[in-house]
């Protein structure tokens, strides 16, 4: 159950449903609480869309860890189209994504007997994962509505920069201030790539080692 800031109480299970529709998911597993504004969720990648991806991308080494960031982005991407097909609301669209290449089985225990998910095994185990990110999020949400001068809708994590009115000088004004805040240098022209946005402005500030 996932009680959204509306205090609508919703059902995990259906929106799992929906999202296997997309033929990159094997497995999901979707988490959320009254603390967030959207959910989030762990994907199991289906093998065979996953070797066909890195062939077509000339992909010839993964880091099981940190999967490429261009096939994170080709799974949300189809989560996104997936939820504007149905109909979902932007709090039922993942923000994050956790992906996982080991299965959930009942020996593991993040199944049940029946093979149903066995959630409280599921949170258990991720649940650390899930969660690391909320304060640099929030920190770097804080500092960029006040780069801006305006208030960040629940939506706009997926907005790109230049669309919420960044200018160069406010581009400037914001590289600094995570500079100062969180001790991250991020070059101007890295915060003005056309597909930017909050959450991998985060990604940046958790790996800056992106940036060489």
């Amino acid at each position: 159950v996932f009680c959204h800031h509306s205090n609508v109480i919703q059902q995990y299970h259906p929106y799992e449903s929906i999202y296997l529709q997309s033929l990159f998911v094997e497995q999901i597993y979707i988490y959320g609480d009254g603390l967030d504004n959207s959910v989030k969720a762990v994907i199991v990648p289906n093998k065979e869309y996953f070797e066909s991806f890195l062939i077509k991308h000339n992909i010839k080494q993964i880091d099981f860890n940190h999967p490429d960031n261009l096939f994170y982005d080709t799974i949300m991407n189809d989560l996104h189209s997936i939820a504007t097909k149905e109909s979902l609301r932007m709090h039922e669209i993942p923000s994050k994504l956790i992906i996982d290449f080991e299965p959930f089985t009942s020996e593991n225990g993040l199944l049940t007997l029946s093979m149903k998910l066995c959630r409280p095994k599921l949170f258990a185990h991720y649940a650390h994962r899930l969660k690391e990110n909320n304060s640099i999020h929030n920190q770097l949400k804080n500092i960029l509505e006040k780069a801006i001068g305006q208030e960040l809708s629940l939506h706009d994590d997926d907005q790109l920069f230049l669309t919420t009115g960044i200018d160069s000088l406010t581009g400037l004004r914001l590289s600094h201030m995570i500079d100062n805040d969180l001790g991250v240098s991020i070059p101007l022209n890295i915060l003005f790539e056309p597909n930017m946005n909050l959450q991998k402005l985060v990604n940046i500030v958790q790996d800056p080692m992106q940036i060489c």
